[in-house]
């Protein structure tokens, strides 16, 4: 006889438990009989009522962004800036430094 630490779980050995019932669920014959298939339109109708609170969710997602979308748009799309723009453009050209002429002079 097992002494493991499972030996008492349902489905562990032959008797399932010491104070197993013959009435207990796996114990029980599998039945030969075949239960009736649901339709096609039973699985479909089920899947759409499984599907529809997702679908009512991301319908929500897509209008709450478009409200959002069209908000930024009517706002001037960028938002306000943190620094109010002057209207001037910086200087991109680089700054002018005085040429010199190398010299290759030996000092003693």
């Amino acid at each position: 006889m097992s002494n493991g630490l499972f030996q008492n779980l349902p489905g562990a050995h032959e008797m399932g438990s010491a104070s197993a019932l013959p009435n207990e669920p796996w114990l029980l014959p599998i039945s030969d009989t075949i239960a009736a298939a649901p339709s096609s339109d039973d699985l479909m109708a089920g899947v759409r009522q499984s599907a529809r609170p997702f679908r009512i969710a991301a319908n929500a997602l897509c209008a709450v962004l478009a409200l959002l979308l069209t908000a930024q748009m009517t706002t001037g799309w960028v938002g306000s800036p943190s620094h109010p723009s002057t209207g001037q453009i910086a200087d991109a050209t680089p700054p002018t430094i005085a040429v010199e002429k190398a010299a290759l002079t030996v000092s003693h």
